[in-house]
């Protein structure tokens, strides 16, 4: 016998409870007070024999089977949603919450100080941005949008091409008068390279350079290897040795003469950068949004 309960009953207020981690906010967001929402919510506990939240004065947080349930329901409550609004004639809404995973360099030189257009344009658009150089999993992250600098294997997301950045070699005045320029790749088995650590292989990225048929690779040797490019950047700042790393990342510190390049001639181009977000057949408006802005932004430079 098929149950006659409607299985999207209490779903929106659910799904907004969640995404805020709170009665309040969801009521605001919905236009109903909290006590409806927490009604609308406990009718679905009631109806889905299981309860969904912890609940305190302070803020309520999903249980396992909350999580569980907000896991499976919220991409498709978001593709219903905008479902019908493609078919309904009326412009969507980008209301609602985006959450985004960059790597610390893009997000800290490429985005932060353009972000501020692209809010005022989607004031009731709440941007939730996470930044990381793991490779984060999206879909059990509950990630909207991330931006990868490698091959992405998943096939449940899709990729966007970004321009791949031209990648260079510098170091701080005060390093180079004391241990001399380097005039050609193998010259750097002579100095303290400060080395990119490679989360998917755990060992430190190899340094491209152009020259020869198929260009030049060196492993970079030295006293200090990290996962994060912004870290190894300030370390080459006070005088620690010698980076290698996208343009974006050193073009602000070369521009006030604090690193200086070395090796110009062998600069190369690095990894491809990819914009990934979760396949769907009706990507919500912000998220659509987002990608335009990320994508105008990323030609712009």
């Amino acid at each position: 016998m098929t149950s006659s309960v409607d299985p999207f009953t209490g779903l929106t207020a659910f799904i907004t409870a969640a995404e805020w981690r709170s009665f309040s906010v969801a009521a605001r967001k919905l236009g109903l007070t909290p006590s409806a929402v927490s009604k609308s919510v406990s009718r679905l506990e009631a109806s889905l024999g299981v309860k969904l939240f912890h609940r305190s004065p302070r803020a309520v947080t999903l249980t396992p089977a909350g999580q569980t349930y907000f896991d499976q329901c919220h991409v498709l409550f978001q593709q219903a949603s905008d479902a019908r609004a493609s078919v309904s004639g009326r412009p969507e809404s980008v209301q609602g919450k985006l959450r985004v995973c960059l790597p610390v360099s893009f997000g800290l030189q490429r985005l932060s100080m353009n972000l501020p257009r692209w809010q005022q344009s989607h004031p009731d658009t709440h941007l939730e941005v996470v930044l990381s150089d793991r490779n984060v999993d999206l879909v059990q992250e509950r990630f909207d949008l991330a931006v990868r600098f490698h091959d992405v294997p998943d096939s449940r997301l899709i990729a966007r091409p970004l321009k791949r950045p031209r990648f260079l070699t510098a170091a701080s005045p005060g390093y180079l008068a004391s241990h001399g320029i380097p005039q050609a790749p193998g010259d750097l088995a002579q100095h303290n390279c400060l080395a990119y650590l490679d989360s998917h292989t755990g060992l430190p990225r190899p340094w491209s350079f152009q020259g020869g048929p198929r260009g030049l690779s060196h492993q970079p040797l030295g006293n200090l290897v990290c996962d994060q490019g912004v870290f190894l950047l300030n370390c080459a700042l006070a005088g620690g040795g010698i980076i290698h790393g996208p343009d974006h990342l050193l073009a602000p510190s070369l521009d006030a003469g604090e690193l200086v390049t070395v090796l110009d001639r062998f600069d190369g181009i690095g990894p491809p950068w990819w914009l990934v977000y979760q396949a769907s057949r009706f990507p919500s408006a912000r998220l659509r949004s987002f990608i335009d802005f990320v994508e105008a932004l990323d030609q712009a430079i």
